[in-house]
């Protein structure tokens, strides 16, 4: 009765994450590598003025102007190849949101990318 109104994990997923976690226990590097980039993420989005929420994990949710304009900055984001999803799920910061993940793998050069994208984006939304 366990898994009542529930779907068990495939055993390729609880796999898949067996060898996640024997990965983080054994590459303390990914782990640097992850807070600086979490760092610098939050950097980035502060020197834009968009504040989030101060804890140290690797997501970012957070609001900009109203939803037309979330919209149109997702539009510019995406035309600049970065994907920075417009999220609406129950019980989020607000009814429509970015969610934004950063990982181990992402580079310099990424947050850098976006880092340009977003003053593009902001710009070309100030002006209209």
């Amino acid at each position: 009765t366990a898994y009542i109104c529930t779907t068990p994990v495939s055993p390729a997923l609880a796999a898949g994450a067996l060898a996640a976690l024997g990965i983080l226990q054994s590459d303390t590097a990914l782990h640097k590598v992850l807070r600086a980039n979490i760092q610098a993420v939050r950097e980035i989005l502060l020197s834009h003025n968009i504040h989030t929420n101060n804890t140290i994990t690797p997501i970012f949710a957070f609001t900009i102007g109203d939803d037309s304009d979330m919209q149109s900055i997702e539009h510019e984001l995406l035309n600049a190849g970065i994907l920075l999803p417009l999220m609406r799920y129950p019980n989020g910061p607000a009814p429509l949101y970015f969610r934004l993940a950063v990982n181990a793998m992402h580079t310099d050069a990424q947050l850098t990318q976006l880092d340009h994208a977003l003053t593009k984006a902001l710009a070309c939304e100030n002006a209209s």
